[in-house]
Order: C-alpha cells, then structure tokens, then sequence
C-alpha cells in the first residue's frame, strides 16, 4: 500500500534545527559522541543513536566511553533517563565531563561518574552543577567505581546555589578507585546514607569550603577494607547528619582510616551522633583523625547527641590535633591567668571513651610551642574541651574598660 502524498508549507532551516535539539529517543543505551555543531546535551545529532536520551524505564546514558572522552553541556532541562555513566573506561582511557550550568537533570536509577577504568590508564569522570541547576539520582551516586585496578576517578563540583539529591551517596566505592565531592554552596542531600572511601582501598575527598550537606542515616568517613576518607569542612558550610561516623570497620571486611579537618570558626557541623575510630569489632584496625584549624574567631564545635572515641575500647584509633596558631589569644600554661575553654565536641550525653594518648587533664600541642589541656568533662559537663591560658589585661587597661574582675569565657 503506498503511503497517501501530503503537502506541507516549506519548513524553514531554524526550524529544522530546533527539531532536531529536541528529538527525544527512548528504551535504549545512548552514548554521547559530540557529533553536532555543539557540544549541548539537548542536541540530537550529539548522540549515537541520534536522538536525546529519555530512557527512563531502562538503558544507560554514556558521556565519554570506550576509549573516546567528551563534554557536554547542559543549560536547559533534558528529559529523564535511567542509568548515567559519565567517564566509563572498560576499553580504553575516557574520560567524561558533564557542564551542568542550568535546568534540571534526573537519572531514575544510578549515576556513575568515573567508571570501570581498565589496565590501560586512568578513565576520569567530571560533573560539575552551578547555578540552580538540579540533578537527582533515583538509586546511587557513585564517584569512582569499578574496574578491579583503581584506574577510575570520579569528581563532583557543586557551586552557587545547585542542589544534588540521590538515594544514597558514594565518594570513592571501590578497588582502590578514586573519589572526589567538592562543595562551595548549593545544597547535597541524601534520602539514606552517604560513604566517602567506602571498600577494597577506595580513596574519597569530600572538601567543603560552603553549602549545605544534608545526610540523615550515617555519613561514613572511611568504612571498611582499607578504604581511606577525608572530609575537610571550611568557610561557612554546614553539614547535618544522623551518625557522624570518622573512620569505622563496617561488616566483616577489615577496617578503614579517616580524617576530619576542621578549619575555622564559621562552620556548621551537627550530628545526631559522633564516632572516631569506631566499630572495630575484633580487631585494631579503625582509625579516626580528627584536626582543628583555628582562624580568628577560633574553632567550630561538633555538637553531637552522643560520641564516641576509640569506639569506647582499645580497639579503634583515634586521634586529635589542634593548631590555634591564627587565633593568637594564648600564652604558655601556667603563663596566663585568664582561662579561655575552647569547645572541641558539644555533646548532650556523656564522652564514652577518650583520644589515643591524651587522658582526661593532658596536655595537648596548641601550636607555637604551647599547649592546651584536655577535658571529656568540661562545658556543660558531657563536652570535650581544651583550656588554654591568656594573658590578662593590664590593670590600667582594665580601669580604662570598666572591666575587673576573672573572666572565664567559652569558645565554640
């Protein structure tokens, strides 16, 4: 049967060419191969098949993979897809970025950024969110992952006022693999958990230097097998989480070592519970750093329901150090004799167990030679706490403020 003729007005080229941004496929895998005059997700002849993603229900969206590396830039809302995988080695080096400056992005399943990269080199993932744009992932975000040689490495920037939303959050997953988060504002939010250097040598950085980080289950610096996490908190960030959890031997897989650096005072840090070296559950194989950066106000505080060091035992590890240095309101013990308490972890219930080394009443290196003294007792009685010696006023300064008398102060 042959197909009835119709005539159509002539279409103009413009035309033509906003169809074609435009031109949604569906149901399958779709890889980005930059083969239009643009670099723009939205348009079509930018993916093999042409045709924009909108595979909702099944298939996986690939920018940069086997053994090919491009960008792509997202300025406007592109239709839902199912999985995303951006820098996906498995046959060569890719790597892949996705410039996401405005409009609205959802993966239904995972988003994989930096992927099975293979025995021949590194394959790098780069998703970078600013704006207000939006990206929600419906299962996992994963930076870093796959590959069994530790040749992927996954990176995030979030900036301006962009939100990030997924199930659950992974910094660095596995096999040695590499992970970076890096967050100077928006917001970052999980429904469940979120893990930075989770197993199998997995190294994760989560940096923040602003913005907002929202976790309500446990957000797990270093978890397990070797892993390594890092989390460094700056500027005027908040993070707020359900357990607070800085190194930690999760499962049966053998423990994990990480670090809180804390710099500054303007900080937000909040969880319903702390633990630093924690849950090392038949062996000494968990290790918790913790570190504070004064600037000129001093510290941020942790304020913690409960907290917990070395797990309560001698099988985890944790340890403190603190420069205040920048804050420069301090003399030599027993130099001083006004005594300045500085708030390390605001607790509401009591300090179950104790710094590797550092007993209630030691002394602790502060910087500059000095030293401060170390309480699990001190604030409200549940806090840790350093008290440091100042030098007092001179009299005729103090007759000139109006000011006599002992001044304790707290710092938090």
């Amino acid at each position: 049967m042959n197909p009835r003729k119709i005539a159509f007005p002539a279409i103009s080229s413009t035309l033509v060419f906003l169809l074609g941004l435009t031109a949604p496929i569906s149901a399958q895998d779709s890889n980005f191969d930059g083969g239009g005059i643009d670099s723009n997700w939205n348009t079509a002849a930018n993916w093999d098949p042409d045709g924009v993603p909108a595979n909702a229900g099944a298939g996986i969206v690939r920018v940069g993979s086997g053994g090919n590396s491009f960008t792509a830039d997202i300025t406007a809302n592109v239709p839902t897809f199912f999985d995303l995988h951006v820098g996906r080695g498995a046959s060569g080096i890719a790597n892949g970025t996705v410039n996401h400056t405005a409009g609205s992005v959802t993966a239904s399943n995972w988003a994989l950024v930096g992927i099975d990269g293979d025995a021949s080199g590194v394959s790098t993932g780069t998703y970078n969110i600013s704006g207000s744009s939006t990206f929600g992932v419906g299962g996992v975000l994963s930076l870093g992952a796959g590959g069994g040689n530790g040749n992927s490495t996954g990176i995030m920037n979030v900036s301006g006022s962009a939100g990030v939303s997924a199930n659950a959050i992974v910094v660095a997953q596995n096999d040695g693999n590499t992970g970076q988060m890096n967050i100077s504002g928006g917001t970052v939010s999980s429904n469940n958990w979120m893990t930075v250097g989770e197993t199998s040598g997995a190294n994760g950085t989560l940096t923040m230097t602003g913005g907002s980080l929202n976790i309500p289950g446990d957000l797990s610096v270093g978890q397990q097998e070797g892993a390594t996490g890092t989390m460094n908190v700056s500027g005027a960030s908040i993070v707020d989480a359900g357990y607070l959890r800085i190194g930690r031997h999760f499962g049966s897989g053998g423990g994990a070592t990480g670090n809180l650096n804390i710099e500054g005072s303007g900080a937000t840090i909040m969880a319903t519970n702390f633990d630093a070296g924690g849950e090392s559950a038949a062996a000494a194989d968990t290790t918790g750093n913790l570190s504070y950066t004064a600037d000129a106000g001093g510290v941020t505080s942790i304020v913690t329901g409960t907290t917990f060091l070395n797990d309560g035992s001698t099988l985890g590890t944790s340890s403190l150090v603190v420069d205040l240095t920048a804050w420069g309101q301090f003399s030599a013990i027993g130099t001083g004799t006004d005594a300045e308490e500085i708030i390390l972890i605001d607790s509401a219930a009591a300090v179950v167990g104790e710094f590797d080394g550092l007993a209630e009443g030691a002394s602790v290196p502060i910087g500059g030679g000095q030293f401060g003294i170390i309480s699990y007792v001190g604030g409200s009685g549940t806090d840790v706490t350093l008290t440091v010696l100042i030098p007092e006023p001179s009299v005729a300064l103090l007759s000139a403020l109006g000011i006599f008398g002992f001044v304790t102060r707290r710092r938090r």
